[in-house]
């Protein structure tokens, strides 16, 4: 015959154990080194939600700084090549305009500036001036005088403004050589030799910078859309990653919600691989001890019910029905 005494000591001590453990959880719960998790509400997330995060942020940063450098290193050599071609055409068209300014010659000067603002598509600008600043040749928009003070004062060979960027280039007068004969000023010639050329007029170049600025939108255009393309495909394999993982996880904490509404007979399918078959393996191997353990505690409560029915009805001694069991009795037959 079991003591029901025994199983109410061992209910309470399993009471003061289930106590405990949600001591020891509220402790866990209040650790202060996950403070700046809970602050940020990441601890709020679910499975699915953080395995998605922890693929896409990485990705997604990993891509900014990509793309950042990448978007440096190209506007550099864009800029670059912008600076290259206006040189390039504002050295070219000096000694061609050398002839031109020393004759006085404006019509050639006229034609070799029109020429290069029709040859060049992003030339808005051709200017021509003698060595006393007077303008011999110009084509396009006409350049601010003080502009042209200042670039000639600071002597700059590259000016950035806004939307465009002027170029100039020295116009100097060549020194030919005739030596048909020997001749007793071979000094004074020397001397002459080693004079620098004569600089006798500027060629100014404004070159446009919408065409760069187009090419720099298109470029950061197709690095937003390549980014977030590669940030797209990086979000759908975290979601299919984290759907393999969290859905077992996900059954097995409904199945722990039913097992706590007392449905001991919840099991769940061993569908996974890794730890996670471990884990499904632990929960069926827990609830079936469970219902074991519920099964055997119920028998045992109706056993001690039944035996303090029986008690409570008959005498101990003689083991035949008490006088409140006969008179309980007695009521009922008169009754029917």
């Amino acid at each position: 015959m079991n003591n029901p005494f025994a199983n109410s000591s061992n209910e309470k001590k399993l009471v003061e154990k289930s106590s405990n453990e949600k001591t020891i959880t509220t402790v866990h719960k209040s650790n202060p080194d996950q403070a700046g998790l809970s602050q940020l509400g990441f601890n709020n997330l679910g499975i699915k939600s953080r395995v998605i995060l922890l693929g896409t942020v990485p990705a997604m940063l990993f891509a900014i700084i990509l793309a950042g450098y990448a978007i440096s290193n190209v506007f550099g050599v864009l800029n670059q090549s912008l600076s290259d071609r206006g040189r390039i055409i504002a050295s070219q068209l000096a000694p061609a305009a050398e002839y031109g300014v020393i004759s006085g010659n404006r019509q050639i000067l006229q034609k070799l500036v029109q020429q290069a603002l029709v040859n060049e598509q992003e030339v808005r600008t051709v200017l021509v001036i003698d060595s006393k600043g007077i303008v011999l040749a110009l084509s396009g928009r006409p350049l601010a005088q003080e502009l042209i003070n200042r670039i000639d004062k600071d002597n700059i060979n590259e000016f950035r403004q806004k939307n465009s960027t002027i170029f100039t280039a020295p116009i100097t007068r060549s020194l030919v050589e005739i030596e048909d004969f020997t001749s007793p000023y071979d000094a004074e010639r020397d001397t002459y030799k080693s004079e620098q050329p004569m600089e006798i007029g500027q060629v100014y170049v404004d070159l446009s910078n919408q065409t760069l600025q187009s090419l720099k939108q298109d470029l950061i255009t197709k690095i937003v859309l390549i980014g977030l393309f590669g940030l797209f495909v990086s979000v759908i394999i975290a979601w299919w990653i984290g759907r393999n993982i969290t859905k077992p996880i996900q059954e097995i904490a409904y199945a722990v919600n039913k097992v706590g509404e007392g449905i001991f007979a919840q099991t769940i399918t061993e569908n996974s691989s890794g730890e996670l078959k471990t884990l499904q393996k632990g929960f069926n191997s827990m609830s079936t001890s469970l219902k074991q353990a519920y099964d055997m505690m119920q028998e045992k409560i109706n056993d001690a019910t039944s035996m303090l029915r029986y008690q409570a009805q008959h005498d101990d001694l003689t083991g035949l029905i008490n006088r409140r069991e006969f008179e309980a009795r007695l009521e009922r037959s008169l009754k029917n």
